[in-house]
């Protein structure tokens, strides 16, 4: 290899780090959004923040610098130079907005509970097929509202603690599911051990589901059991 060789390779390598340090930095302050704000705390694995931020990554952390170090070239015109980065840049901010888009319209917003069956995770692009009113009334799991479907009633949506009884027949459906699988048997065991009586929720969201724990005042008190949903 030529010291001209080489000495490209390092003037190719410094610009593609200098990339990937700034990717990065940006990289870091969508993480943190995704995970302390757009998808909070039980939430996060369940609602598709994973592989949204995984194809940020790819595309943004990734390719852009990859590309940085396979065009740059000092000995081409500025011009030139300038226009290669631009379009990379371009690329890299277009990506970057459709995985931002995709993550805020796909964040969870709420929980439905459905009588003897599973819960489901509501995004924000699905708000608006819910008629739940004013989203302060309901308890929440997690960080996220629950409201209780209950079609035989007035309003089609109740609080946990207005739906007492909803919530103990969902409890015992749920746990006869769980019955089938001993390690999520052995899990509520161990923490109905700790904690006492336990409601059980099975919440699905869009790429997976768990069991939720709930005491008797209807505080998330685990998440066990997620598995991918098939």
């Amino acid at each position: 290899m030529t010291s001209l060789t080489l000495s490209l390779i390092k003037t190719k390598a410094k610009a593609s780090i200098t990339h990937f340090t700034i990717s990065l930095l940006i990289f870091c302050f969508v993480v943190a959004w995704v995970y302390f704000f757009a998808y909070p705390d039980v939430y996060f694995t369940m609602a598709g923040a994973i592989q949204g931020l995984t194809l940020v990554f790819l595309i943004d952390v990734v390719l852009g610098p990859l590309l940085s170090f396979l065009v740059y070239n000092p000995a081409k015109p500025k011009k030139e130079i300038i226009s290669d980065l631009v379009i990379i840049g371009a690329v890299q901010i277009a990506a970057l907005v459709y995985g931002l888009t995709t993550l805020y319209k796909e964040q969870p917003q709420a929980v439905i509970i459905y009588p003897k069956s599973s819960a489901t995770v509501i995004n924000k692009r699905e708000m608006t097929d819910f008629e739940l009113g004013e989203l302060s009334q309901y308890e929440k799991l997690g960080k996220l509202p629950a409201a209780v479907y209950t079609p035989d009633r007035k309003h089609p949506y109740q609080s946990m603690l207005q739906s007492l009884d909803v919530i103990k027949e969902t409890d015992l459906a749920n746990r006869r599911t769980l019955a089938q699988n001993m390690d999520d048997s052995a899990v509520l065991q161990s923490l109905e051990k700790q904690y006492g009586k336990l409601y059980i929720l099975s919440v699905m969201a869009k790429y997976n589901g768990a069991y939720f724990a709930l005491d008797e005042d209807f505080n998330l008190v685990a998440k066990f059991g997620e598995k991918p949903i098939s």
